[in-house]
């Protein structure tokens, strides 16, 4: 393992490295992560590690980088997207094997009481609060973020009347109506409230999201919002001084950084020697799926297991 392998290992487990006077190689680590073995690497690295990190704090490469700068007066022109946000955006055509699929979140949550007029003014302050709750895609493939939008509506539907089987035959309907649905991400808006009234005490919640706009970071957060909001209409909120558009003007602007350079050629000549992707078998043709479904996979160790795994990817620079 190189030195700049070594230094992309630790960027990957949280481990921050760095020198104040090219002497001393100081550190933090997340808790757990600096084992033994870790420590005698960077003792075995020391030198080089010096060497690279004191030649980057005395180039001022960092204080050269691009800042995020507030521009609140710009928030509703047109920007780009993110090479993320490209990827879902050209990974719902068809054009491509295991297109046509929109990449969401999708949450269900249950409520013993639901009022529908916190909840409407909870939701309008969110899509007041975040701007990209108002964004959309133009046909140039860039972003917006809109200024002004409709009131939204959070459909209500009466299940009380059913038996359980049927409320749940109901409910699974939904379920695979939003938790599979493609959105027009041209048009507002890209995310949708149901609730389904259970019992005289038993709502549930379905909630599904585009994440061109959100991830599901992001959703969990506006969920916390959301809750807060429904129960403390007049609650306030810390303000929000950056938007995501403030983050990828700055971000576009390493591009023309010295650092951004530097790593774009490391990269390019690491290439030749990365391993090829997983060749994992289908059980068919892939070209043939007109509408792909994925579904997670997961499963169970034990504690013991558990750290016997972390410890050989340590051993190895990997994080589990």
């Amino acid at each position: 393992m190189s030195v700049l392998e070594f230094m992309a290992s630790l960027a990957t487990q949280g481990v921050k490295i760095w020198t104040d006077d090219g002497h001393r190689l100081r550190y933090r680590a997340p808790k757990n992560v600096m084992t033994a073995s870790l420590l005698a690497k960077l003792r075995e690295y020391k030198a080089e590690l010096l060497t690279i990190l004191s030649q980057h704090h005395g180039n001022g490469l960092e204080a050269s980088l691009p800042q995020v700068v507030p521009a609140p007066t710009q928030l509703y022109q047109p920007f780009p997207i993110t090479e993320t946000q490209q990827a879902y955006w050209i990974g719902r055509n068809t054009v491509f094997e295991l297109g046509n699929v929109g990449n969401h979140c999708y949450v269900e949550l249950e409520a013993l009481e639901w009022n529908m007029t916190h909840a409407l003014l909870a939701l309008q302050r969110l899509i007041a609060r975040h701007p990209m709750l108002r964004a959309v895609i133009l046909s140039d493939g860039e972003q917006q973020i809109l200024e002004q939008v409709p009131p939204y509506c959070i459909e209500c539907i009466d299940l009380q009347g059913l038996t359980q089987p049927d409320q749940e035959r109901q409910l699974q309907r939904i379920r695979d109506e939003m938790g599979h649905y493609v959105y027009q991400v041209e048009q507002w808006p890209a995310f949708t409230m149901r609730v389904a009234r259970l019992h005289k005490r038993c709502f549930r919640i379905q909630v599904s999201m585009e994440a061109l706009f959100a991830d599901s970071w992001s959703m969990l957060l506006l969920i916390q919002e959301f809750v807060h909001l429904y129960h403390e209409p007049e609650a306030s909120l810390p303000p929000l001084n950056l938007s995501f558009r403030d983050y990828v003007l700055a971000e576009a602007q390493l591009q023309a950084s010295e650092l951004y350079e530097r790593s774009r050629d490391y990269w390019l000549a690491r290439i030749p020697t990365l391993p090829a992707a997983p060749d994992l078998p289908h059980a068919s043709d892939a070209a043939s799926l007109s509408r792909p479904r994925f579904v997670p996979r997961n499963g169970r160790m034990e504690a013991a297991q558990w750290q016997r795994l972390k410890a050989r990817g340590a051993q190895a620079g990997l994080t589990p």
